[in-house]
């Protein structure tokens, strides 16, 4: 059994680092072309929110997965 804390310990050791995103989607605050993009052909406001989310994490996660060793996403965001 491989437990979160095994798979914690694992890519803290092949990155060589302990850091933790924190992952908080304020609109507000990604960049505008992240949400001029999100906006366009998005059919509901729900559909540009998840655009904008999914279009800026994506680039955001892969820029920092090589020197971060975890992902702490805020829940309270997501609900």
């Amino acid at each position: 059994l491989v437990t979160f804390a095994d798979r914690l310990q694992t890519s803290i050791e092949e990155r060589g680092s302990f850091i933790c995103a924190g992952c908080d989607p304020v609109l507000d605050s990604f960049p505008a072309f992240v949400l001029e993009e999100a906006d366009k052909g998005s059919p509901s406001t729900e559909e540009y929110i998840y655009r904008a989310i999914t279009g800026f994490y994506s680039r955001a996660l892969d820029t920092l997965a090589p020197h971060i060793a975890c992902i702490k996403p805020n829940l309270a965001f997501f609900e």
